[in-house]
């Protein structure tokens, strides 16, 4: 299993043609679908099957608990998110790459705690995207393919350092990102535009155009 979708417990617009391409892959069998908790309520509501539901299950609708029980992992762990269980129990199950979705809405203190995620678990793919943005840890040396003219941002997580931007507006070469707001809103000029760095880590926001 390379590719999984973890489904969030945050806001989504299910009715958002975004969300095609996933009942597509997932109703296809090419990914693992794992909701947290009461991510599965999203899951239905988007029209798509879990793989599996994990996490303490303190909001997950009755009727879905029944339904698939099957499919229930039930982890009461009070020292991590459910994302972080998600994450974690993709990891076992040998994914490359996963996608989440559902991690923004009326809780910023978990959008910020899954944003840290990508950070923890570096050593995997993993984006957390909606149908206006995508947010990714960039590695030390990262090919951006974008169309030119896509909006994007760099958020540094602490210092980073010896940073070169190339086929962006706004290139940069040996550079220090250590103020988040230096960083917002650039533009790719030239794709497969690069970034390169020594030191630090660097998350990637990309601004969706949704046709």
């Amino acid at each position: 299993m390379n590719e999984a979708i973890i489904i969030l417990n945050g806001t989504v617009n299910h009715e958002s043609p975004f969300y095609n391409d996933l009942r597509k892959r997932a109703g296809k069998g090419n990914v693992y679908v794992v909701c947290a908790d009461g991510g599965a309520l999203n899951a239905a509501l988007i029209g798509v099957e879990p793989d599996a539901i994990i996490g303490d299950l303190d909001s997950l609708p009755k009727d879905l608990e029944e339904k698939y029980a099957d499919r229930i992992i039930r982890d009461s762990d009070q020292n991590t998110t459910d994302c972080d269980k998600a994450i974690r129990h993709c990891i076992n199950k040998n994914a490359e790459r996963i996608t989440i979705i559902g991690a923004c809405g009326t809780r910023w203190d978990h959008f910020i705690a899954a944003a840290m995620l990508l950070k923890k678990y570096a050593q995997v793919k993993i984006k957390i995207v909606d149908e206006y943005n995508e947010l990714f840890l960039a590695g030390k040396e990262t090919e951006l393919d974008f169309p030119v003219g896509s909006s994007v941002s760099l958020i540094p997580l602490g210092r980073v350092e010896g940073l070169k931007l190339e086929g962006f507006k706004y290139d940069v070469e040996n550079g220090i990102l250590e103020d988040a707001s230096r960083g917002i809103h650039n533009e790719i000029t030239e794709s497969p535009a690069k970034i390169t760095y020594s030191k630090g880590a660097l998350l990637v926001n990309r601004i969706l155009e949704l046709s």
